[in-house]
């Protein structure tokens, strides 16, 4: 019987414990394979609550402030839920929605586990805080990076992986 001699990793960066996690977990799949946009995969987008927090840090359409005192003054008080709801009705927020580019900048998603769609530790609204974002096929969900031009590393899946906890930064420690 031969022994075989186990393979032993040092993963001692942020960038080298990304790359593992990142081959480990998602596997890449040309665009073009999946089929047409709109009958066979669909662009999730995150949820109202996220895009109007977004909408509202943007400043461009509408004030925060001038939404909420305009809603106290028709409703009574202030309940975050039915505020929301109230925004995602408005034409300002559907201009927002509608304008916002979440679709794959390359040819090239990544196949993943539901996991990362709906789960107490990942779902789409966290996902699409980092930067990634989510196609669905009948069967299968893949993840995508609207981007180009700077390391997807640095900007997300080291923030993914650090998000779950695998990725662990060592504070120093001074004696």
């Amino acid at each position: 019987m031969t022994t075989i001699k186990p393979i032993q990793l040092e993963l001692n960066t942020a960038q080298q414990q990304a790359e593992y996690f990142f081959n480990r977990e998602f596997n890449a799949v040309d665009l073009h394979l999946l089929g047409n946009p709109f009958e066979d995969y669909e662009i999730c987008f995150p949820s109202d609550e996220v895009l109007i927090n977004e909408m509202f840090e943007d400043g461009y359409y509408l004030d925060y402030e001038e939404q909420k005192t305009e809603f106290i003054e028709e409703y009574g008080e202030f309940d975050q839920d039915d505020f929301n709801e109230h925004i995602s009705e408005l034409r300002e927020f559907q201009e927002f929605k509608d304008n916002i580019e979440h679709f794959p900048m390359w040819s090239t998603v990544w196949s993943c586990d539901r996991f990362y769609i709906d789960s107490d530790y990942c779902n789409i609204d966290k996902l699409y805080e980092l930067g990634i974002g989510v196609l669905e096929t009948e069967d299968k969900y893949y993840l995508f990076i609207c981007g180009c031009g700077y390391s997807f590393y640095n900007q997300h899946w080291i923030p993914l992986f650090k998000m779950l906890n695998w990725i662990e930064e060592e504070t120093e420690t001074t004696t």
